[in-house]
Parts: C-alpha cells; structure tokens; sequence
C-alpha cells in the first residue's frame, strides 16, 4: 500500500498517452478501427485516458481517497482493454493474437491490483 509500482505506473502513463493521442486524431490500429464503429473508437479511447489519468493520481495521493481514484482507474481501464482484445480478436482472428493476448493480460492486471487495492482498503478502514 502506498508504494509507487514502476510497471503500473508506466502502463498507466501509456494509457494516458495512447487515449489522449486517438481522441486528438490519430488514426487507431485497424483492427479497431474496421471492428468498431467511431463512437466505439471514441469511447475506447476515452477509457484509456480517463484510466490512465485517474490511476495516475490516485497512485501518487496517499489515503482512502487515492486508493479509490487508483482502483476506478485500474477497473476503467480493464474494460477498455477488454474491449479492444474482444474487438481485435472478431476482426483480425488469429493475426491479432499479440494484440488479443496483450491487451488481455493488461487487463488482468488491472484487475489483479484493483483486488489488492480492495482487500487494502478493507484492511485500512478495519484499523481505524
């Protein structure tokens, strides 16, 4: 608890990049780009930068409040990833079996420390 993880926070600052980066225009892989239609491009993209910006700064604040912003963030994020895997796997099948396994195991991630962040914020409240 409260100690800054450098793969979470690189991924984060990824999906901070990345989200920001197509919703200003850039083109996003095709795989996502054929599968889904542009408000699914948008809101996939949203999902990274919200994501990303809201684990930023709940990992960097300290207390309850950061822990719930860092975990919103983690769980924002799993499902956008999800998305994109399911979206590259319907359209690329097998040739996208990096990008599918990828975003799929990021997304586990997340979860993993949306968990342990859960199972610390019990453990925090219980001691007061």
């Amino acid at each position: 608890m409260g100690r800054h993880r450098p793969h979470e926070q690189l991924l984060l600052g990824l999906s901070t990049i990345s989200g920001a980066t197509y919703l200003l225009g850039a083109p996003p892989p095709t795989s996502v780009a054929a599968a889904m239609p542009t408000l699914g491009v948008k809101l996939w993209a949203g999902g990274l930068l919200i994501s990303g910006v809201a684990g930023l700064v709940g990992s960097w604040r300290h207390g309850e409040r950061g822990m719930l912003l860092e975990q919103g963030g983690l769980l924002i994020g799993a499902a956008a990833l999800v998305m994109y895997a399911v979206m590259a796997a319907a359209y690329a099948g097998w040739n996208a079996s990096f990008a599918v396994g990828f975003g799929g195991a990021w997304a586990a991630a997340n979860l993993w420390r949306a968990r342990q962040s859960w199972g610390d914020l019990r453990e925090l409240r219980r001691a007061r």
